[in-house]
């Protein structure tokens, strides 16, 4: 989210009646504030399950997004990285329907979803859905656990 409200030019500048200066319209960005949660589980060895939900909200709009995904786990593709499939389905909140679909490969994964708008904007959408694509990469510090070496010395 954002914590600060910052400035940004919104519309455009108009030459002030009288003179040749140019008067610029600023205005300030409300706070974003989100909340995205995901709780991830084995059903077995091969399937997974992760519902997730997410919330912002930014001056009088807000969004509630709630999904659920399903994984399977791809054999024999490197048996040094872990590789599985994601589908699922989401709802926005008063809004639209989503068909979720992607994959991980180790550290990566890549997402796309297609949304098909549910609400009383239908009509001007035509009900035509919007797509989206999403990758990212997990970064991860392997480091050597430092520990202190216990001597016992037993008293008799």
């Amino acid at each position: 989210g954002r914590i600060n409200q910052p400035e940004y030019l919104f519309g455009n500048a108009t030459p002030t009646s009288g003179n040749d200066t140019i008067s610029l319209d600023f205005e300030n960005r409300p706070m974003l504030f989100t909340v995205h949660s995901r709780y991830e589980f084995a059903l077995n060895e091969n399937w997974s399950l992760a519902p997730t939900a997410l919330y912002q909200t930014t001056g009088s709009a807000s969004e509630l997004n709630v999904q659920a995904w399903a994984g399977l786990k791809l054999k024999d593709i490197n048996p040094q990285e872990e590789a599985r499939l994601n589908f699922g389905l989401g709802y926005r909140v008063g809004d639209a329907a989503e068909i979720l679909l992607g994959m991980d490969y180790g550290p990566l994964r890549v997402a796309a979803s297609f949304d098909v708008n549910t609400s009383m904007y239908n009509v001007a959408t035509d009900y035509q859905g919007a797509f989206e694509v999403a990758a990212f990469y997990i970064f991860r510090i392997y480091k050597e656990p430092a520990i202190k070496p216990a001597i016992l010395c037993p008293k008799f």
